[in-house]
C-alpha cells in the first residue's frame, strides 16, 4: 500500500500550490500557534506577541471597569502562489487587493513562486504602495521559515510534515534541492552487509519514499556511521518462480548493468536470510561507496525518528560534492549543532 501523503498531487487547477501552502500554515497553526505567529512576525516585522491574545484584569473603560478582557490583533492573509516561469500579473494582485474583507486588521499579501524575475519586482513595489505588507517568498523560503522555529525534540511531527512538502514542492519542480540533500536512514543488522566493498548498497520497501536525496547516510546508535553518494535507485522483488524482477527508479527507467543486478541480488539474498520478505518490492540505493563518518553524534536524548535531512549548505559545502567531503565536515560534530546553524 501507498503511503498517504498530507498534500494533493494530483490535480487539475494551478491553484493547488496556492491551496497546498495554505494548508500547511493552517496545519503549522493548530500544531503550534507560536511557530506560526513567529513567522507571521518575521515576515511583517511585528513581535509576535503582538498577534497574541492580550489578557486585562479591572481595565477602566470610559463608564465601567470590567472584571477582565480578551482581545487579539486581527490579519487576512491571502496568497498567490505561481510556477517556474509563469509571473505575476499587476491586474490579478490588485484584484486581490479587493478580496481583503476587514478594515481593522493588518493585511497580508504573499506571493509565493520558485523565483521572482525583475517585472515581478517591479510589479510587487507598484503593489506596495496600495499595501503595507506584500510578502515574496519562494517554496524554499517558506519552508526554511517554519522549519528555522521548530524544536527536534519535540516538533518531529511537524518536522515530518515540514518534509513532505519539500517533496511536494521537489516533485512539482518548485524546487529541485536533490544534490543538496543527504538521507539519514536507520541501518541494524544489515550495516555490516551494507558497507561490504563488493556490495555498498542499502534497502529499504519500496512504498517508503526514494527520491529527492542524493545521499545517504547510515544511522545506529545514536550516530552516523557511514555516508555515500547515490549511484541508481532500484525496485527489486522475488517473483513466485523463483526469479528476480528488476527495474530502474532513478534515474527514470535507467538501464541496470550485470555488476548491479548482482549486487541487488545479493542484497536480496539478505533479506531472505534476516526477514523472509524478499517477496515484497524493495528499492535498492546503489552508492559509489559508503565513507565512514567519525564521530557525528545526536547529543540529545531522542532516538532518530523514522527519517532526518541534512542539506549540504549547512555543511557550506558546494551542490553534488563528494561524500568524503560531507564525512570531513561531519567529523566530531553534533547534529544539533548543525541544525542550529
Amino acid at each position: 500500500m501507498s503511503e498517504a501523503y498530507y498534500f494533493q498531487r494530483y490535480y487539475t487547477k494551478e491553484n493547488a500550490h496556492s491551496s497546498n501552502a495554505l494548508l500547511l500554515l493552517k496545519r503549522v497553526y493548530f500544531y503550534n500557534q507560536k511557530i506560526f505567529y513567529n513567522v507571521l512576525s518575521f515576515w511583517t516585522d511585528n513581535e509576535s506577541d503582538n498577534f497574541l491574545p492580550s489578557f486585562v484584569t479591572q481595565e477602566r473603560g470610559n463608564k465601567s471597569v470590567p472584571d477582565f478582557c480578551i482581545r487579539q490583533k486581527g490579519f487576512e492573509l491571502i496568497v498567490e502562489a505561481k510556477e517556474k516561469r509563469n509571473g505575476f500579473s499587476q491586474n490579478q494582485l490588485e484584484r486581490h487587493l479587493n478580496a481583503f474583507q476587514t478594515d481593522n486588521s493588518e493585511k497580508i499579501l504573499v506571493l509565493l513562486a520558485p523565483s521572482f524575475s525583475e517585472n515581478d519586482k517591479n510589479i510587487v513595489d507598484s503593489i506596495k504602495t496600495k499595501i503595507k505588507y506584500v510578502i515574496c517568498i519562494t517554496y524554499m523560503d517558506l519552508y526554511e521559515a517554519i522549519k528555522s522555529h521548530c524544536d527536534e525534540r519535540r516538533d518531529f511531527e511537524l518536522i515530518e510534515l515540514l518534509d513532505e512538502y519539500r517533496e511536494y514542492c521537489a516533485a512539482e519542480n518548485l524546487i529541485d534541492d536533490t544534490n543538496n540533500t543527504i538521507m539519514v536512514r536507520l541501518a541494524g543488522s544489515t550495516m555490516d552487509f551494507n558497507i561490504q566493498p563488493d556490495i555498498h548498497i542499502y534497502f529499504d520497501k519500496f512504498e517508503h519514499r526514494y527520491e529527492g536525496f542524493r545521499y545517504l547516510a547510515l544511522y545506529q546508535s545514536k550516530s552516523i556511521k557511514f555516508i555515500g553518494k547515490i549511484q541508481k535507485v532500484v525496485k527489486g522483488f522475488r517473483q513466485p518462480n523463483g526469479s528476480i524482477h528488476m527495474e530502474g527508479l532513478v534515474p527514470h527507467k535507467c538501464a541496470i548493468s550485470d555488476e548491479e543486478k548482482r549486487r541487488v541480488e545479493k542484497a536480496i539474498d539478505q533479506q531472505e536470510n534476516l526477514y523472509d520478505n524478499a517477496s515484497i518490492p524493495h528499492c535498492y540505493f546503489l552508492v559509489e561507496s559508503f565513507v565512514p563518518v567519525e564521530n557525528f553524534t545526536k547529543s540529545s536524548k531522542r532516538a532518530l525518528y523514522g527519517r532526518k535531512k541534512f542539506y549540504l549548505s549547512q555543511f557550506n559545502l558546494p551542490i553534488n560534492c563528494s561524500a568524503e567531503e560531507i564525512a570531513e565536515q561531519m567529523r566530531n560534530r553534533t547534529w544539533e549543532e548543525i541544525d542550529n546553524n
